[in-house]
This record gives C-alpha cells, sequence and structure tokens, in this order.
C-alpha cells in the first residue's frame, strides 16, 4: 500500500524533501539486494495466459504477476535479469494498469537499472487509470528529470501531477514544475507555459513566484541574442559571458533575482545555472 505519509512530507520540506527521501530508499533497495529466485522466475507468460491460468480473472492474473515480481532474481550486475523483470512488471500493468504495487515496485528498482523506457509505460498506464492519484505522474516527472535531462517533460509531468493535489501541496509542485519548465531549451515556451500558470492560480505568492523565473527567462533570452550577435561579429561564439561585456555587446550582464545566475554550455549558449 502507498505510505501515509507523503503528503506530511510534502507539506514538512516539499517536492525535494520527497525526492531526496526516494532517492534514497531506493539506494537502500539496491544495497540490500535479494536472493536468487528459481530460474524459473525468469519465463515471463503473455496476458493471454496469466488470464487464462487465472481462470479468466484479470485482476486475480494480475496480483499473482506482482507477486512473481517480488521474489525475480535481480542484482546491481544482471541487466538480464532486470530486463526480465521490467518484462514482468509490464505484463502485470497491461493485466491491471492500476494496480498500485505494480507501478509502485516498477518505480522503486525498474530506472535505477535502466529499465526507463519501461517505467514510464507502467507509470503512464497507472497515471491514466487513476485519476485522482498524482504520485504516477510525479514518479514520471522525476525520471523525466533524472534518468534522461529533460526538463520541460518533467514540468508537465508535474504540472499533471499538481492538477491532482489539494492546498500548499498543490502550489509546491506548480512551483517545482515552472523550475523544470525554466531548464528546458526553449525559453519562450517555458515563458508560455509559466505565464498560464499564474493565470490560473488564485494564489498571490505562487503568482509572485512564478513572475521571478519569467523575469530570469527573459534575462536568459537577453543573453542568447547578445551570444547571437556575439557569433555574428567574431565568427565565434563567446569564450564566457563577460566578453559579451568586453567586447561591448552588451553594457553589462543582467543579474539572477534568484541568485543562481547564468553560464555557457560547451556550444557556447548562454543557459540557467543549476543549482547543486
Amino acid at each position: 500500500m502507498k505510505p501515509a505519509a507523503h503528503p506530511t512530507l510534502l507539506r514538512l520540506g516539499g517536492v525535494a524533501v520527497l525526492a531526496a527521501l526516494f532517492v534514497f530508499a531506493v539506494a537502500g533497495v539496491k544495497r540490500h539486494e535479494r536472493e536468487a529466485a528459481p530460474e524459473s522466475l525468469n519465463v515471463v507468460l503473455s496476458p493471454v495466459v496469466q488470464m487464462f491460468m487465472a481462470g479468466g480473472d484479470r485482476f486475480l492474473a494480475a496480483n499473482v504477476a506482482v507477486w512473481r515480481t517480488t521474489v525475480f532474481p535481480l542484482s546491481s550486475t544482471d541487466t538480464e535479469s532486470a530486463h526480465a523483470l521490467a518484462a514482468a512488471q509490464l505484463v502485470a500493468s497491461r493485466l491491471n494498469p492500476a494496480h498500485e504495487d505494480n507501478y509502485y515496485t516498477a518505480q522503486g528498482i525498474l530506472p535505477w537499472y535502466g529499465q526507463v523506457e519501461a517505467t514510464r509505460e507502467i507509470l503512464t498506464a497507472a497515471a491514466d487509470s487513476r485519476s485522482t492519484d498524482f504520485l504516477p505522474l510525479f514518479f514520471l516527472g522525476f525520471n523525466a528529470m533524472y534518468f534522461e535531462k529533460k526538463f520541460t517533460e518533467s514540468g508537465s509531468y508535474l504540472e499533471r501531477a499538481a492538477s491532482r493535489m489539494q492546498g500548499e501541496d498543490r502550489l509546491r509542485m506548480q512551483a517545482t514544475a515552472a523550475k523544470f519548465y525554466e531548464k528546458g531549451d526553449d525559453p519562450d515556451f517555458a515563458i508560455k507555459v509559466i505565464r498560464g500558470m499564474q493565470e490560473s492560480t488564485r494564489s498571490q505568492a505562487l503568482r509572485d513566484h512564478l513572475q521571478i523565473r519569467v523575469v530570469r527567462l527573459e534575462m536568459l533570452k537577453f543573453l542568447r541574442a547578445a551570444a547571437g550577435r556575439f557569433e555574428a561579429r567574431f565568427r565565434r561564439p563567446p569564450a564566457s559571458l563577460e566578453e559579451l561585456v568586453t567586447s561591448g555587446i552588451v553594457v553589462s550582464l543582467p543579474v539572477d533575482p534568484m541568485g543562481a545566475g547564468f553560464e555557457l554550455n560547451p556550444d557556447g549558449v548562454p543557459v540557467l545555472k543549476l543549482r547543486k
């Protein structure tokens, strides 16, 4: 069952605490690997066969399939077992996409062993079938950010997760979504989405917070335009942001209202500096 502490964690420390505790918990799972199960558990039967064996009851078949995954052989170097486990959990998901234990255990193990695509399919099915549960969408957003560095996609998932939450938890999730939107590589799109979020919220505090993110994205657009003028004049990208000033392209560099600042990526394109 889903732990009852999650809403409390969100109130105490916000989404960042939930994510940190989640990473810590999974690290513990990886350290305490399960003993090898019988080799027969590596055989993954199709959903049709499993339903037949369960007398046509797909929910019973899903429960059995999920039970089998809890004793599946897995080690930190056994990618074949991880692939087989992903296949078994995908079958369970197709039998009952709303199965809470299946999506929860899939998230706790599969992406950390390289099975990000399978995890996405399981979580997407859970999100679609569990219309009031924010966690599958939160996990999708976490994975898009942590494993794939797809910040815009992560922001979209977290915004959808926020729509299933209430009160302060919802506001915190919306703020986190905005944070990941702004780290995408399309400032204009991020500004559009964040302004839409401003219009849809009744919280003045959240609107003010989002406005700061809009301002720093506008600063990023300014720096990118300046870098483009620099490259057009000198036939090379700037070696540093300071070179935009010393070359006379801009009078001064903008000051990030959030204090993190800006930097150049390896291609010489200005980007938001990520906080550690």
